[in-house]
């Protein structure tokens, strides 16, 4: 077909190389756009952070009632990780990191929500002192171990 292009007159020989080379690589870019579609319809909760809190490996009332009142809260962290605004430190607390990256009528916001997250956070720590009879001079000890949980626990990007 490329030898056909060449003889008629509205495509010279150079001119046919260039039409068949154009058209390739918009078949391929076409593949390769399809191609993303499909892993972004087909993949998303495999790749994506959860909806669900990661709940300590010690259960209690008080831990499950705290549990259920972050809950309420994952989404909006979520939305807030993903734009590089939050993350984790090594306490198990969640932290402002790029507040440039958050519009500024979002800002007081971000900041409540951190500190709701984290008061639930240290409410956790200590119902799980409670529930183990552990000391709160222990609590530093107890945020380590629920930082390794999440660590473990943590898909990727989160």
């Amino acid at each position: 077909s490329l030898k056909i292009l060449c003889r008629t007159p509205e495509y010279p020989p150079g001119r046919a190389f260039q039409v068949f080379t154009r058209g390739l690589i918009h078949f391929h870019l076409l593949v390769l756009g399809l191609a993303g579609l499909l892993l972004l319809v087909c993949v998303p909760r495999t790749l994506a952070q959860t909806d669900e809190v990661t709940a300590p490996e010690i259960t209690h009332p008080a831990i499950r009632k705290i549990i259920q009142s972050r809950s309420g809260r994952v989404r909006a962290l979520n939305r807030f990780k993903a734009a590089a605004a939050l993350g984790k430190n090594n306490k198990a607390l969640v932290e402002v990191r790029q507040l440039d990256s958050v519009p500024m009528s979002e800002r007081r916001g971000l900041k409540q929500l951190v500190r709701a997250e984290n008061a639930d956070r240290e409410r956790m720590f200590k119902a799980i002192a409670a529930a183990t009879d552990t000391d709160l001079s222990q609590l530093p000890k107890i945020r380590s171990t629920y930082a390794t949980t999440l660590r473990q626990k943590a898909r990727r990007g989160d």
